[in-house]
């Protein structure tokens, strides 16, 4: 006969051991899963230590960055070692592997997030600053974006506040760089129009500055009409009248005005030449008509208009001399 009794004290014993053996399995697991997650998490803590050291000095940027600096250097050599560390980490858990990996990742985004922040501080190129700090926000995103990632995966980390204050202060900073930098930009934009358009006008005026007095004797020598020289006048008239609508549309940038002055200068000189000039031409032909030309009053129809030149002549210099000294 079967012992029932016994075969329960039995069954409940193997029960009790079954249940204790799979307790100890959980627990093992749960052991190891916790420890190599602790391994994990001791990592990302000190990437949250390393980073909550990164404070900005308000006054830092006056001395340009150098406290700023300094810090992230340190911290930049402190996360490169953390990487090659957790490089050599070994896991046995699928799982603690694969958050292993993503905090790699994120060690190497935290890492970019450094180096284009050493970037754009030490860089001494205007043109470069807008890439840069395209890159840097553009970094600042991917990693805040990284943080949530990895802390929704289970791996303790999170943005300092520190960090965070930096984030602000910096790209304050920047931005009043930035502003600075566009007004230089604007400024040395105006004046490089200004200089090419003042040079243009001041080469046009070198086709007006020939001396109009070989082709006076000349003509005079070849009895030749004198006509011919009005039309040639009329002809530098007309250029000289584009050289005065050019000006007007000028816009003086700062340390221009002594330039535009010069400028004016020389128009005025020029339109009192050629008014004169076309006025003793024809003072010359009507007396030639009158049959009562010497050669000394031919001189002295001419002396105004060749004090005028020798006016201009001094202008045109004046102007020349003007925008090199504006140049350099």
């Amino acid at each position: 006969m079967i012992n029932f009794s016994t075969d329960k004290k039995t069954l409940k014993i193997i029960c009790l051991l079954s249940s204790l053996f799979i307790l100890i399995l959980i627990l093992l697991t749960l052991f190891f899963k916790n420890t190599e997650l602790n391994k994990i998490n001791k990592f990302s803590k000190t990437i949250v230590t390393i980073n909550s050291s990164l404070k900005f000095d308000e006054n830092d940027a006056k001395l340009d960055f150098k406290n700023t600096k300094q810090v992230l250097a340190e911290n930049l050599t402190q996360l490169n070692t953390l990487d090659n560390n957790l490089t050599n980490l070994t896991l046995k858990k699928f799982n603690s592997n694969e958050l292993k990996n993503n905090l790699s990742n994120y060690l190497k985004v935290n890492i970019n997030l450094y180096n284009s922040i050493i970037s754009i501080i030490n860089n001494k190129n205007n043109e470069n600053f807008q890439s840069l700090y395209e890159d840097l926000i553009k970094n600042e995103e991917i990693f805040i974006s990284e943080t949530d990632k990895l802390s929704e995966a289970g791996v303790k980390t999170s943005i300092p506040k520190n960090l965070k204050l930096f984030f602000i202060s910096l790209n304050r900073s920047l931005n009043e760089s930035y502003k600075s930098i566009r007004e230089d930009d604007i400024i040395s934009e105006q004046k490089r129009d200004f200089f090419v358009q003042i040079n243009d006008l001041l080469n046009k005026f070198s086709a007006l500055k020939d001396d109009i007095k070989p082709a006076l004797e000349k003509i005079r020598e070849d009895n030749r009409d004198l006509s011919i020289v009005i039309y040639d006048l009329n002809e530098k008239r007309s250029d000289f009248n584009a050289i005065k609508d050019n000006s007007i549309s000028i816009s003086i940038p700062v340390g221009g005005e002594n330039c535009y002055v010069a400028l004016e200068e020389i128009i005025s000189s020029y339109d009192s030449y050629i008014n004169s000039l076309e006025k003793s031409i024809k003072d010359e032909m009507t007396l030639q008509e009158k049959s009562k030309l010497t050669l000394n009053n031919i001189d002295e129809l001419y002396t105004d208009t060749f004090d005028k030149y020798d006016y201009f002549l001094s202008c045109f210099d004046n102007l020349q001399k003007t925008i090199l000294s504006y140049k350099y």
